[in-house]
């Protein structure tokens, strides 16, 4: 995705929220974002589509997050059946 196309799918989000600013991104640019980043990688990602000002490690994290989503439904990956959230103490 080009710097203007990024441009024409932002603009009139930022215009209509007033920048932007203070708003949170809706869903369809990250989704967008993600499929970019895909083909171009994060930091080419970020470069194109600097103008709408994702933060490069929530870019990442979703990226990640929606990989491993596509994994599992593409039987790449099984989902856990456990899931450990807090730390753990090694004895």
């Amino acid at each position: 995705m080009s710097e203007t196309a990024s441009r024409a799918l932002t603009e009139p989000w930022r215009k209509r929220e007033g920048g932007g600013r203070g708003q949170r991104v809706p869903k369809e640019f990250w989704e967008q974002a993600i499929v970019v980043a895909r083909v171009e990688g994060l930091q080419s990602t970020m470069e194109t589509m600097g103008a709408t000002r994702f933060n490069y490690d929530r870019l990442k994290q979703r990226k990640r997050i929606s990989d491993a989503n596509e994994a599992v439904r593409d039987g790449v990956l099984e989902r856990p059946a456990f899931v450990c959230t807090s730390p753990v103490e090694h004895v």
